[in-house]
């Protein structure tokens, strides 16, 4: 009889993804947390007991409950060059330095094509928080 060593195949060690977080707030057993995500910020509440040194498993962050208002829900009249371009020559903006010399008018007439402010802002944040 011949001793064969026969490998056992290797279990791999399931990782849990973890994604840094910080801590905003706690709620009782819970916690708000923040962390960028693609370039954007986000926050959730999750069980405070799932945070690990400051580490989630995205799993958690995942399943947790949306914080904040969605603002990119918020519908925004889709703004055209033409018409922007046209009402900054009205106003007499022409050159670089019209511009470096009263920027606040500029996003004034920019501000106007996009026809948002912070009345239609807080009307949808209180829409959303009311339902």
């Amino acid at each position: 009889m011949t001793d064969v060593n026969v490998e056992k195949p290797k279990e791999k060690a399931q990782r849990t993804k973890k994604q840094t977080v910080k801590i905003i707030k706690h709620i009782g057993e819970s916690a708000v947390v923040e962390w960028t995500e693609k370039g954007y910020l986000k926050r959730v509440t999750i069980p405070a007991s799932k945070i690990e040194a400051d580490q989630v498993a995205v799993s958690v962050l995942s399943a947790g409950r949306d914080y904040g208002v969605p603002w990119e829900d918020v519908e925004y009249q889709k703004l055209v060059s033409k018409d922007v371009a046209n009402n900054l020559r009205e106003e007499d903006f022409w050159t670089y330095d019209d511009v470096a010399k009263n920027p606040r008018r500029v996003m004034g007439i920019i501000q106007k094509h996009y026809r948002v402010d912070v009345g239609t802002l807080t009307m949808f944040a209180s829409e959303f928080e009311n339902k």
